[in-house]
């Protein structure tokens, strides 16, 4: 039995010294070269597209990083600013001219043309003030009345000094 045995080891021995084993043995160690070449080549394709090609660390990146979310700590400051100027300008645009009317028209039957005129000169509230020249043939008059909320309070308005107040257009 040991005499078997010991011809199975001298047989063994033989295929692995054998140039087909050999050959087969590099071409496996090559593959295996070859893997690890192709999977380290990865890597580096990868840390480069990460990093960049400057071979940045993950320290600069991290940096970058901080940096922009100072830029937006910024830049959303820079809007709340902005939001309380354009409220402020807002609460002041309200008593800004913004409607005016206008209207030509011939309030006396002696004389020709339209020359007499009402200006309305308005706010966003209504609120502003009616100018009316009416121009007859012995001269003109002017007549200035105050609107407050669309209506005059303590002078009446004509049917022509309602219709401008009323289609008072926004600039």
């Amino acid at each position: 039995m040991a005499v078997k045995c010991l011809e199975s080891w001298i047989q063994m021995l033989s295929i692995l010294f054998s140039s087909e084993f050999q050959l087969g043995l590099l071409l496996i160690c090559a593959l295996g070269v070859s893997i690890l070449y192709f999977n380290h080549y990865l890597e580096r394709k990868k840390k480069k597209e990460l990093f960049g090609s400057d071979g940045a660390s993950l320290n600069s990146l991290t940096d970058l990083l901080k940096k922009q979310k100072g830029q937006i700590d910024n830049l959303e400051e820079e809007i709340k600013n902005i939001k309380i100027r354009q409220e402020t300008e807002e609460k002041k645009a309200k008593g800004y001219l913004q409607k005016i009317g206008f209207v030509r028209f011939n309030p006396f039957s002696d004389t020709g043309g339209q020359q007499s005129f009402i200006l309305s000169l308005q706010d966003r509230e209504k609120n502003g003030i009616l100018i009316s020249n009416l121009v007859g043939r012995s001269g003109a008059r002017w007549i200035v009345k105050k609107i407050s909320k669309g209506e005059s309070g303590d002078l009446k308005l004509s049917d022509e000094e309602k219709r401008v107040v009323e289609t008072a257009s926004s600039v």
